[in-house]
């Protein structure tokens, strides 16, 4: 991406939710709260049950409510990107929050540097009732505009390696990366951001800003099932050997890419062995006790994946 899009700054957030009505509100709420509004905010209700309509539809506007047949959450994003006019898009799952500067930063990064194709920052971790727990990620900060810093790089070999922007929250798209790129794959079931983040990644640069601007829900870890973790490392696999076309001549990204892999394919190992014990350190053990929360809000029910 080189040349200077054509952009009127203005933003999309698309909430996919599929039996959420009890955490949707907080993540709308987060929105309206930005000190940069939104455009609309599309809430996409995949096939849910719970009540989730009754929650979404007294919001007036930018609050969009679009419902489907439950498809999946690949599907629901794909919805939201088809049914939003925003230039640039934030994906933020029913059960996480955005910091009140999230958009502003986001805003302000694709502005400053228009041969990036993406932005992204840092989060911190809140509990299921919605409660900080320990530091934010990477030693980031909340918000101070004179402290904000910005790193522009392609970070297609750091993705490659296993270390991508969770949750999709952190990330401020550029319409022009869907337009080139496509959606989200509905083949995946399961790590479908982390594929995303490789298909953007490679071929278009990255904007890093060190400001904290999404909250990520950590769901009960003892309730995320061995089947479920082992299911998200599958795709999550799946989705870095979909690269291998693409690095196979290129020395740099095929150790990247081996990286990955052996990080992911020690978190499967490290599941199953005798006497295993959770690793407090190490890329796997930050891996795998990443991926046992969250598993504990994506398992899938009626026959339709959570969102």
């Amino acid at each position: 991406m080189t040349d200077d899009p054509v952009t009127d700054g203005t933003v999309s957030v698309i909430i996919p939710c599929h039996n959420g009505a009890d955490l949707l509100a907080d993540a709308i709420d987060s929105v309206l709260a930005q000190t940069y509004p939104a455009r609309e905010i599309l809430v996409i209700d995949d096939g849910s049950r719970d009540g989730t309509e009754a929650i979404a539809t007294p919001y007036a506007a930018p609050v969009r409510y679009i419902r489907q047949p439950c498809q999946g959450v690949s599907a629901a994003r794909n919805t939201g990107i088809q049914a939003s006019q925003g230039s640039y898009l934030v994906f933020l799952d029913h059960d996480d929050r955005l910091l009140p500067h999230a958009l502003e930063i986001g805003v302000d990064c694709l502005a400053k540097y228009p041969n990036c194709g993406f932005a992204y920052g840092r989060h911190q971790n809140i509990d299921s009732a919605g409660n900080l727990v320990g530091r934010a990620t990477d030693g980031g900060q909340t918000h101070q505009e004179d402290k904000l810093k910005v790193s522009v790089a392609n970070d297609y070999a750091l993705m490659l390696s296993g270390e991508f922007p969770v949750p999709p929250a952190r990330i401020m798209f550029r319409r022009q990366v869907f337009e080139q790129i496509g959606g989200f794959d509905l083949a995946l079931t399961n790590s479908q951001d982390y594929d995303l983040c490789l298909r953007a990644a490679a071929q278009f640069l990255a904007g890093r800003h060190n400001q904290v601007i999404a909250e990520y829900r950590q769901h009960d870890a003892s309730k995320s099932s061995t089947t479920a973790v082992t299911r998200k490392l599958a795709f999550t696999l799946r989705a870095l050997q979909k690269q291998w076309s693409r690095v196979e001549g290129d020395r740099e990204y095929r150790r990247a890419y081996r990286a990955g892999s052996s990080t992911f394919k020690g978190c499967t190992d490290a599941i199953f062995p005798t006497n295993w014990r959770p690793r407090s350190s190490g890329a796997t053990g930050v891996m795998l006790a990443a991926l046992r929360s969250r598993s504990a809000s994506i398992t899938p029910k009626d026959g339709c994946g959570t969102v």
